[in-house]
Parts: C-alpha cells; structure tokens; sequence
C-alpha cells in the first residue's frame, strides 16, 4: 500500500540540514510517497520518496473507459480516456499503469497523449477470462527516466514517482475480458489490436458478426498490402452490416499495392490489393488504393474487386465510396 500525502508548498519556513532531507527551496512544492508495508509486531524495510516541482501538480479528475465493463470481448481494445484539473507543466507527464494481478507483482505502463486537459490510450486485446487491473497517475519523471529505475529498483518506482493519482478511490479500475460473442460495433485501426486493415480483415475472416461491425481508420493512415493483397470472406447481412470507414479529418487512408509476381498468361491469377469473396452488406467508405509499381509483373490488375465464392453464392449489396 502507498500513501500519497498532500503536495506541500514550501514558503520557505524550513530548511534541511545534514543527515535529514536536501535543502528545499522558497516557492516550490514536494510530494510524499511513502509505503505502508509493515504490520503489527512485523516491521519491514520501507520506501519513501519525494518529489519536487515548481508547479502545484494537476489531479486527475475523471478516468472512464469504452467499452464500459461488462463489454469487453477477446477483440475489443479497451479505449481510456483521462481529463484532468488543469493545463499540465512543461515537465508533467500522465501515465497508466495496468497489471493482470491485483497486487501489481508486475505491470504495464503507457504514456497518455493529452490534449488541453484530457487525453486517451489504448489498452491491447487480452484472452477471455484475463482481468485487468489499471489506475492513472502524474509523474515529473519522463517514461523513459521511469522504466529505466523499475529495471533496477522494481515496481515501487511508479509508486515513488507519483504526483497525483486516481485508482477509483483505492480498489482500482478493474474489467475482465468475457468469452466472445463475435464481433459486433467499433473497431479501430491503426491500434494496437489491429495495426492494419489487412490485420483486422484477417481477424474478421477467423471470427464471426454478430451485430453491424464499424472497422474506422484513421485520416492519414498508411499500409502496403500484404503479398496476395487483402482478402474479405467474411460476409455481412442485411441486418449486421460491415463498414470500412475514414475517421477524422485529413487526407483518405491507402493501401499502397503490394509487389505483383504473376506473369499473365492464359491461366495465370489476377493480382489485386483487395478482394470481397461472396462478401455481402459490406461498405468501403473513403479509403483509397494506389499502385506505384510502374511494369509487370510488378503491377495489379485490380484495386477492388469482387468475387463469387460458388455458382449461387458472390458479393452482394456492397457499397464502395471514394
């Protein structure tokens, strides 16, 4: 257990002296982490730290995450987003930290890009069945200062380098990942779940749909086909959709082409970027495609295109807009 007491301001009424704490200086504030390892009767070695700022530290005012818990599947990447008090200082850094056990034995830790006062990060696709545990904490350490002392000191580092904090009053954020139920709403690429469309195609192929799937991607974003190009056999319906889209303002996604090999004869394949096989209900929406490759076999033969799977069954109902 840590206890984080109250950032001090120092107005200049103390001063250290030899054996005790450094000199401390007029206008600037200390933070006092301290362990509470002991028991009764069970004293034990404990840690403390303090951490000097120029800046009153900002507090954490409000961590939620989607999907909320109770809806979170083997696909889904967990989406935190962390608002805070104020405009952090020059060197005030937001983290969270998250652990597959309660006690935090070992742990994860991501910095939080903020924007104004809030921020959000991703935390990976785990099993069905894993739970996690995660909290939110400021440090005046950079990530890199951070992981460096836990490889020597071990995981009582965040605990030492903690300005403010918001573990849900104590318990902890906690969610566990339930069995799967397919894939069913928003999903995003790049994340680190789905790095790419052709990731996520692929992990859509293995899975099943069990409502209207979004898969949004970012302006911006850039791949280059795998070898063999992207392949949809998963299907939608009339009722559960599927939807590749651009999300945000800026420039279209594209899937760059990737190295064509086939030489074209009389019985030789197509080479293509991305192909629906008997796919249905399924809409591209902004995402462009771009062959840079200037000679065969080098070059495709299609952007898109759609493919019948059997004599009875091909791609239906599918919507493409650039």
């Amino acid at each position: 257990m840590v206890d984080l007491h109250p950032h001090l301001h120092n107005l200049g009424l103390w001063a250290g002296g030899s054996g005790y704490l450094p000199a401390i200086t007029s206008g600037n504030y200390y933070t006092f982490n301290c362990t509470e390892s002991s028991t009764p009767g069970v004293p034990l070695d404990e840690y403390m730290g303090v951490l000097e700022t120029s800046y009153n530290p900002v507090s954490i005012t409000s961590v939620v995450q989607t999907p909320g818990i109770g809806a979170v599947y083997p696909e889904n990447s967990v989406y935190v987003t962390i608002t805070l008090s104020g405009t952090l200082s020059a060197s005030e850094y937001v983290y969270l930290r998250y652990s597959t056990t309660v006690n935090f034995a070992s742990s994860t830790f991501m910095a939080v890009p903020i924007t104004g006062t809030t921020g959000t990060v991703e935390i990976p696709c785990q099993a069905a069945g894993t739970t996690i545990y995660y909290y939110v904490y400021t440090s005046n350490k950079t990530y890199a200062a951070i992981n460096t002392e836990v490889g020597t000191y071990g995981q009582v580092v965040h605990d030492m380098n903690t300005l403010s904090i918001n573990n849900n009053g104590g318990p902890n954020y906690i969610y566990t990942v339930l069995p799967s139920v397919g894939f069913c709403g928003n999903y995003y690429v790049p994340s680190v779940c789905y790095p790419t469309i052709a990731s996520f195609v692929n992990a859509l192929n293995g899975g099943t749909v069990s409502c209207s799937v979004i898969c949004n991607v970012a302006a911006g974003h850039t791949e280059t086909a795998p070898v063999g190009g992207i392949n949809l056999t998963q299907t939608g319906t009339a009722a559960n959709n599927i939807t590749f889209i651009k999300n945000g303002v800026g420039a279209n996604p594209v899937i760059f082409a990737q190295v064509g090999t086939n030489a074209m004869t009389a019985t030789s394949t197509f080479a293509g970027v991305f192909s629906l096989n008997g796919s249905d209900y399924i809409t591209i929406d902004g995402i462009d495609i771009t062959d840079n490759n200037a000679t065969a076999p080098g070059t495709m033969e299609f952007g898109y295109a759609l493919y019948k799977v059997s004599g009875t069954n091909g791609s239906r109902n599918k919507i493409q807009k650039l």
